[in-house]
């Protein structure tokens, strides 16, 4: 297998990079365009496209400043200086802005142990050109087997959350717990009284102004500033063109809430919310976005939403169901990595837990 390494996405046609990246919306040349565009925290982002013979077999991203620390921050002395220590040793395999999408994604078809097996050494090789002692591969569940067996240990990260759609909307409704039915009803019963209605909009590039100005209120909520301007919708619009609506809430004409939409094949995500909290608050319309994105998702035909990470209750109550989500790890050298597994099982037992990032919504 041969590896092409690049410092920009631009540097692969859409077709050869999505031959692998269709596969997971954050891994989609359409994402990593979208996010590249918008600058970022995460310094040089390197881009890998393994090919076997003349078949694309595996993408992965390498951003120089990874997120994923084994403490939450803020913390103690002792707890940053770990974190400091992470960054700077691991080469981590994550995919910007896209909490769904695993840093090494394999095309669809191949075994997961087959690819596990035949990745490690490349990877491995790669630690080693940057002089990196470890190395760590962000994974959600479904695939984290396959690296365990192959001996890689596991921090935890927080959860995804997602909706699994089976049927109807009412086969929806009987999938959640019967409180949350009913109070679901009762606060849309509350917010059709108070006039709140809900759509589409599928042109809103013109609108980023007050767009941005209530995602920033999302953002503030959570003691944090938008770490993008308002030309986030046009650049979302362009990229992604009719997979990109907002799902909005009106009250009198006035825009109270959206969530934006982003369809990759059988999946909606749901990565940024905006929010008028003096109009929005007492309609509860932020958990029933929720609901409209479901109502969307089965139109579409669609039967997975993403939405992200944190709010958990919130969204529990709506009936998503949280997917657990890892980092798998391990030294560039194999003699090192029983004494690493052991500081890794000391550091989690010392009350630690993951960093999650950020508090705003994301893909």
């Amino acid at each position: 297998m041969k590896v092409r390494i690049e410092d920009t996405i631009r540097a692969f046609s859409r077709d050869e990079w999505n031959a692998v990246g269709n596969g997971s919306l954050g891994m989609r040349h359409e994402h990593l365009s979208f996010s590249e565009e918008l600058g970022a925290s995460y310094g040089r982002i390197r881009y890998g496209l393994v090919v076997d013979e003349t078949t694309p077999y595996a993408a992965f991203v390498q951003p120089e400043i990874s997120s994923i620390t084994p403490f939450k921050a803020p913390a103690g002395l002792q707890e940053r200086s770990i974190n400091a220590l992470f960054r700077r040793g691991i080469l981590m395999f994550d995919v910007p802005r896209s909490v769904e999408t695993p840093g090494v994604l394999v095309r669809g078809g191949v075994d997961p142990r087959e690819a596990v097996e035949r990745l490690c050494p490349l990877l491995t090789d790669l630690a080693r050109a940057r002089h990196r002692p470890l190395l760590g591969v962000v994974l959600p569940e479904p695939v984290m087997p396959a690296w365990r067996a192959e001996g890689w240990a596991e921090l935890e990260l927080p959860p995804l959350t997602e909706i699994r759609l089976t049927g109807t909307y009412e086969d929806y409704l009987r999938s959640m717990r019967k409180d949350d039915r009913r109070e679901l009803g009762r606060m849309g019963r509350r917010a059709r009284d108070a006039g709140v209605r809900f759509g589409v909009r599928r042109e809103f590039a013109e609108a980023g102004p007050q767009l941005h100005a209530m995602l920033a209120n999302v953002y503030r909520r959570h003691g944090k500033s938008p770490p993008f301007s308002s030309n986030v919708f046009a650049s979302l619009a362009r990229h992604f063109g009719p997979d990109v609506v907002l799902l909005t809430a009106t009250i009198d004409d006035q825009l109270a809430g959206y969530f934006v939409s982003i369809r990759s094949g059988d999946s909606i995500s749901l990565p940024y919310c905006g929010i008028d909290y003096e109009l929005a608050r007492k309609p509860f319309v932020y958990f029933l976005l929720f609901e409209a994105a479901v109502r969307h998702a089965l139109e579409l035909g669609v039967r997975r939403i993403g939405g992200g990470i944190f709010n958990y209750d919130q969204k529990r109550s709506v009936g998503f169901e949280l997917v657990r989500r890892s980092c798998a790890y391990r030294s560039s050298s194999k003699r090192l990595d029983p004494l690493l597994r052991r500081a890794f099982q000391l550091v989690q037992t010392w009350g630690a837990s993951p960093a999650p990032g950020s508090d705003a919504p994301r893909a």
